[in-house]
């Protein structure tokens, strides 16, 4: 879904305002990543251009598989967030989804196999 620059940016404030998930990733370890750095990055990334896809993929309803797909401390999300080089990739409990923003749907596509490969992983790890 492509989305207004406006409506997206809207989006994503209200995340950082209401959700606990968000909260963690801005406080995250330093090692892993400083929340002034997740914070200018999707400034910049919103800033750089009008086209922001938008999707979702269901997250599992186990919480030992989302951890494994999130990371310590929301790390491997972090790291495909910058990898990829998308706006932000959010677990929302409430919805029980992963939510995607990205400035390209090529970006979007990649940034969400990776997580569905990693849902995959996790249940195959956490069923054996």
């Amino acid at each position: 879904m492509l989305l207004t620059k406006e409506l997206a940016e809207n989006d994503i404030i209200n995340r950082t305002k209401n959700y606990e998930g968000l909260r963690n990733l801005l406080t995250l370890n330093n090692k892993f990543i400083d929340k002034s750095i997740l914070i200018e990055h999707i400034i910049n990334k919103l800033n750089s251009t009008n086209d922001i896809y938008y999707d979702t993929i269901d997250a599992p309803d186990n919480i030992n598989i989302n951890n494994s797909v999130k990371g310590p401390r929301y790390k491997y999300l972090y790291e495909t967030i910058k990898n990829i080089d998308i706006i932000l990739i959010w677990h929302n409990k409430e919805r029980s989804k992963y939510e995607f923003w990205a400035t390209s749907k090529k970006k979007l596509n990649k940034s969400m196999r990776i997580i569905k490969s990693r849902i995959n992983n996790a249940i195959k790890y956490h069923s054996s």
